[in-house]
């Protein structure tokens, strides 16, 4: 903040020189200045100050019996003076600055927050029929009547909003949870035993990917076109990634901003695993797919074996499980 401050006042560098030190920061005091941040160099001092403190250095200096110069001018003030008579950069400015607020006024991306039933492109295509799509202005989306119209076209849709978020216009929906049906408690009564078998195969050629390389590249996204100084060329196994940064006005996302582009390059490594290796893996993914096809299930009886073949190492499970009967007494006589 202090920067700034002095950035819009304007500033200047001095240097004293011809005479002694001492007495110049004695006749300073003497007028009442105060300058904190002066530096020594060998027998000058270098300061700063501003433009009208300046005008009262020379008669310390003189009292110093040395001079006051000044080595820079730094600010606003100087830097808009070596623009008077250049009306051109100061129209293009404004007309810049006007660009920018009416193009704020127009939606430039459109997002789909929430669903999973429901297609992204379906919901799309339904927001740019009804007025909110990239490139239409704000004020012909009707977001408020929009939002009862989805829940009326989509049943599937429990709730939906359209957000203006900067430039882009978000719709976040949430869809609708179907009840469970509840059983008896005859039928809840009814158990029984089955039996599953679930298998995992491990190959024991595994193939891994290493990095050998990693780049970096910064450029400029404007308006839908990306600029990035990368070779077009890239190895096999390469993966690019790009994360864009845009700017704000006024808390606005605008359609513009710096864009970075990683490439990472990765070579293919093979690894031939023992049969103890593969096995422990097999064996690690059998207990995993057991808890995921069979969760909290009652495990009345497991046997597992494996199978071992050249290239590969089967892992199978034999499972006698506690599940429900659905037959009725009737269907049993």
């Amino acid at each position: 903040m202090t920067r700034l401050y002095w950035y819009l006042r304007g500033y200047v560098q001095f240097v004293f020189t011809g005479g002694f030190a001492e007495d110049f920061i004695n006749a300073l005091g003497e007028l009442g200045i105060m300058l904190p941040g002066l530096q020594r160099q060998g027998s000058d001092l270098c300061g700063v100050c501003s433009v009208g403190t300046y005008m009262q250095l020379h008669k310390a200096a003189r009292q110093a019996g040395g001079r006051v110069r000044i080595t820079a001018r730094r600010g606003l003030p100087f830097f808009l003076r070596r623009l008077r008579g250049r009306w051109g950069l100061l129209m293009g400015a404004v007309a810049f600055a006007l660009v920018l607020c009416v193009l704020s006024g127009f939606i430039w991306d459109v997002q789909v927050v929430g669903n999973n039933r429901v297609g992204t492109g379906t919901l799309e295509t339904y927001l740019a029929q009804n007025g909110v799509a990239v490139g239409k202005p704000w004020q012909g989306a009707a977001r408020s009547r929009l939002n009862y119209r989805l829940l009326g076209d989509f049943p599937d849709l429990a709730w939906a909003h359209i957000n203006k978020v900067g430039a882009t216009a978000r719709l976040e929906v949430a869809e609708r949870v179907d009840t469970p049906k509840t059983k008896s408690d005859k039928e809840q009564s009814q158990w029984g035993a089955a039996r599953r078998e679930l298998r995992c195969t491990v190959r024991r050629l595994q193939v891994h990917r290493v990095q050998t390389g990693r780049q970096v590249c910064r450029g400029v996204y404007f308006y839908g076109l990306t600029l990035v100084p990368m070779g077009k060329d890239a190895p096999p196994m390469t993966e690019v990634t790009e994360q864009r940064r845009l700017l704000r006005l006024n808390g606005r996302a605008l359609p513009m901003g710096s864009v970075t582009r990683t490439r990472t390059a990765y070579r293919r490594v093979e690894q031939r695993l023992t049969v103890e290796a593969a096995t422990a893996l097999a064996k690690a993914a059998l207990e995993e797919k057991r808890a995921q096809e069979l969760p909290g299930a009652t495990i009345i009886n497991a046997y597992v074996t494996v199978e071992v073949t050249p290239d590969t190492v089967t892992a199978v499970g034999a499972y006698t499980v506690q599940v429900q009967s659905l037959q009725t007494d009737r269907d049993r006589a």
